[in-house]
């Protein structure tokens, strides 16, 4: 059986920036694999999530793509995958998808949820051989029906038809624990990851609540009116709640600006205008009302602590429709369901978004 296309590179890449299509690269290959198909078959709203290296694209339609973090290993020498979206087959009936650090979290239009993802299989005895492969499905048992589900490193999270808050823990937990009800939590409408294993919930009266591995909730001070939390595509240093007026409020470490070292609540001016965030490890994203990108806190790749305290405009992209966060780029989707991807370049410097090839 034919494997995806696949492209020999060095370890190290020099940092670029390209538009690309949700276009598919030919082949065939494991259970889950790349399919071809047409821009036009792609009509139906795309949405985008983003893991540690990884990103992912699901429609309307319940059609799912997957690209980045695929590798395989031959005599010790690493072998990458076509970098482009693989439509990724047998998946189906799909409402939404998280992407995580080490596992994915499917959410099914019947409400059931379901973890998977990229695993990497070693085919030889000396560790020089290996390949990627997508897990096999696997349901969460023991949930009610769900409207909303998200993970991040061994934590996963949900929201049932009634409001209720479900948090649970699988591999590589030593001791994954089986889904339990946050008791005194009703009305929930968002969760997002917090800082330290905790989940950040949002209620339907606008106040915010902390809970951390199942544990009894506790509301978040100072916080009301709030229609938005921050999102996050991974382990994060701090989060945001957007308030009904368009007021931006922080916490925790790495807010930008004066901000940095308050651990809040506190209102955050340089997010004015925000109406979407992603958050990293002290690095922040947003998108503003009139479609542009905003980078504000660390310098994305940079591990060492360079960082900027005033928000800088992503140049060349408009229209944005929504935004997604790696440990090393920025995934951006426009109004006409282009992806755009953003790096720093070899200086850590912000580089110009520019048409790549396809």
């Amino acid at each position: 059986m034919k494997r995806p296309v696949r492209h020999m590179v060095k370890t190290s890449i020099r940092a670029t920036l390209l538009l690309t299509a949700l276009f598919l690269s030919t082949g065939e290959g494991p259970t889950f694999a790349a399919e071809q198909d047409s821009p036009k078959q792609l009509s139906p709203s795309i949405q985008i999530t983003s893991g540690a290296r990884h990103n992912i694209a699901y429609n309307s339609e319940g059609k799912v793509w997957y690209w980045g973090d695929l590798v395989d290993q031959v005599d010790g020498e690493y072998v990458y995958w076509d970098s482009r979206p693989l439509l990724i087959k047998n998946l189906d009936n799909i409402a939404s998808v998280t992407a995580g650090i080490n596992r994915d979290l499917l959410l099914k239009k019947d409400g059931t949820v379901w973890e998977w993802g990229r695993t990497y299989k070693y085919t030889s005895t000396n560790g020089k051989n290996a390949v990627s492969e997508f897990r096999t499905p696997t349901e969460i048992k023991g949930l009610p029906r769900i409207t909303k589900a998200m993970t991040y490193a061994s934590i996963g999270a949900a929201i049932d038809e009634e409001g209720g808050v479900w948090v649970w823990t699988s591999d590589p937990d030593p001791n994954p624990m089986k889904p339990v009800k946050v008791d005194n939590i009703k009305n929930a409408k968002d969760i997002t990851a917090g800082t330290y294993s905790a989940i950040i919930i949002l209620k339907d009266d606008g106040t915010v609540w902390e809970s951390t591995a199942g544990s009894y909730a506790r509301q978040i001070e100072g916080l009301s009116q709030i229609e938005k939390l921050s999102s996050s595509s991974g382990q994060t240093t701090h989060n945001y709640a957007i308030q009904s007026d368009g007021t931006v409020w922080g916490w925790g470490s790495g807010l930008p600006g004066s901000k940095n070292g308050l651990y809040g609540p506190v209102i955050v001016d340089d997010l004015k205008d925000a109406v979407s965030i992603n958050t990293g490890i002290g690095t922040t994203v947003f998108v503003k009302k009139d479609g542009s990108a905003w980078l504000v806190g660390r310098t994305i790749g940079d591990y060492f602590g360079t960082r900027t305290d005033v928000p800088i405009r992503l140049e060349g992209l408009d229209n944005i429709k929504s935004i997604a966060l790696t440990d090393d780029y920025v995934m951006a989707l426009t109004q006409d369901d282009k992806l755009w991807k953003w790096k720093a370049d070899d200086t850590n410097s912000l580089v110009t978004f520019k048409k790549g090839e396809r």
